[in-house]
């Protein structure tokens, strides 16, 4: 079996692989998971290195290229932008990526804007919000967005959009006011 101290690091992310192998192991991961993120961010380090670049090159477009070579070489396991998320959250947590790269499209925002939701709001510990995005993506890979990232929520949309489709009270007819007229015309 596999250890994380046994995987052999080169390039130019060699400062952040002992960090990154503990905070693996911290998260939860077993032995041989950490030594697959480990071999994944080894082999971008090598990739960052001979392109003379390092951790504060990595863009979206940086890490699909480097996903695209990937593919090329036939690797057939961790081809997803999602599979260097472990290592993206890692140097976010040291100050060394601002933000999240939008290395997918509008299903990796949504599943992003999901995942933030369940750990922020919903208060979900970050291994089980990894794994309820992770049960979601099929559903939401390749469909077409119903609704156009706004500041008001969905449900907000739908509902004033159903107020505009009600009757206001001064179109309804006026039954009311014939029954009373009927009354009113009473033989006397």
């Amino acid at each position: 079996m596999s250890h994380p101290t046994q995987v052999l690091f080169t390039g130019s992310l060699i400062s952040f692989a002992q960090g990154f192998a503990q905070e693996l192991i911290k998260q939860g991961y077993r032995p041989h998971a950490a030594t697959h993120q480990l071999r994944l961010v080894a082999h971008l380090s090598r990739w960052l290195d001979a392109r003379r670049m390092d951790a504060e090159d990595i863009t979206p477009a940086v890490l699909n290229k480097f996903l695209a070579v990937r593919r090329a070489q036939g690797y057939t396991l961790w081809l997803s932008p999602q599979a260097l998320m472990p290592f993206l959250d890692y140097l976010r947590s040291h100050g060394l990526m601002m933000s999240s790269p939008k290395v997918g499209g509008p299903s990796d925002e949504l599943l992003t804007r999901y995942g933030r939701y369940l750990l922020h709001q919903r208060g979900l510990a970050e291994s089980s919000t990894r794994e309820y995005v992770k049960l979601v993506r099929p559903f939401v890979a390749n469909r077409r967005l119903p609704f156009p990232r706004t500041t008001s929520s969905p449900a907000r949309q739908s509902t004033s959009s159903r107020r505009s489709l009600r009757t206001s009270p001064a179109r309804m007819p006026r039954r009311t006011s014939s029954i009373s007229i009927a009354k009113s015309r009473r033989p006397a």
